[in-house]
């Protein structure tokens, strides 16, 4: 029976980690091929699709004869692994649609933290926050580099489920990015920001149709402002430890512990009511 070499199994490892790295369905048999060429030599390949259900090969084309035992047995040892990694790239396919479609600009990232695909409106919006280009040299601005690996490394070191970790905000010229993480598993899958920019300056009255009372409406408003407690406690003429009551009675109503989680709930729930 016909054995691998110790060259042919380091070839055949470089060959899954470039067909997993694939991201872009369109290229995706181009890149299938190139890699296949460093794998077994040939003059020609052909990539066929077959369909789940009828077992239809899309399309129908003769496969080239294959002499050697060994590029059979490799053929056998990659096809599901090609499977596999077209699975992957379908599936963040649709995530990407998806997302795009529930209003979402989107970031994706390798494991290293490098970019692999950004929405239309992501990269403008991350320069125009961050003061830097998104797609220099595929990485993120280093303040943004920085948080995405912090998340990163709890996921890393969590011994089972964490829950979301609360996103990032950015306030500029009135108004607000927040940038959410999404782990991706590790597993070749890439993580994922979500980037939504909204309006800091929100009334009042926009506030307690979410439910809020009036005067906590109030608070809560100026706390989106970027206000302290002594500030808004001499703008509404009331005491801080009122202030302070009326942010636990918001925190509690929002389901909510911190002042940044209460901000980015509210201007959900408001922008989501517009």
């Amino acid at each position: 029976m016909e054995r691998l070499r110790q060259r042919d199994i380091m070839a055949l490892l470089r060959f899954l980690q470039d067909v997993y790295a694939i991201r872009d369905l369109d290229g995706f048999p181009e890149q299938v091929g190139s890699a296949l060429q460093l794998l077994i030599a040939n003059d020609y390949y052909v990539y066929a699709k077959v369909e789940a259900q009828t077992r239809q090969t899309v399309p129908a084309i003769d496969n080239p004869p294959i002499d050697s035992i060994r590029e059979r047995l490799l053929l056998d040892l990659v096809r599901p692994h090609v499977a596999q990694a077209w699975q992957n790239a379908e599936i963040l396919a649709l995530t990407r649609r998806a997302l795009a479609l529930a209003g979402h600009e989107i970031v994706c990232l390798s494991e290293e933290r490098l970019i692999t695909f950004f929405s239309e409106r992501a990269s403008s919006l991350i320069s125009a926050y961050f003061q830097s280009h998104t797609s220099r040299d595929n990485r993120l601005p280093e303040a943004l580099d920085h948080w995405v690996w912090e998340q990163q490394e709890r996921f890393r070191k969590a011994s089972g489920n964490i829950s979301a970790p609360p996103p990032l905000v950015v306030d500029r010229d009135g108004k607000r990015l927040a940038i959410r993480f999404l782990r991706g598993g590790g597993d070749g899958q890439d993580d994922i920001l979500l980037i939504d920019e909204q309006q800091v300056r929100v009334s009042p009255a926009s506030l307690t149709a979410i439910g809020l009372s009036h005067r906590e409406a109030e608070v809560l408003s100026l706390v989106i402002q970027g206000r302290s407690v002594a500030e808004i406690s001499q703008t509404l003429a009331i005491s801080t430890s009122t202030v302070e009551k009326h942010l636990e009675n918001v925190y509690t109503k929002l389901n909510v512990h911190s002042r940044s989680a209460a901000i980015v709930r509210a201007l959900d729930a408001v922008n989501a009511g517009k």
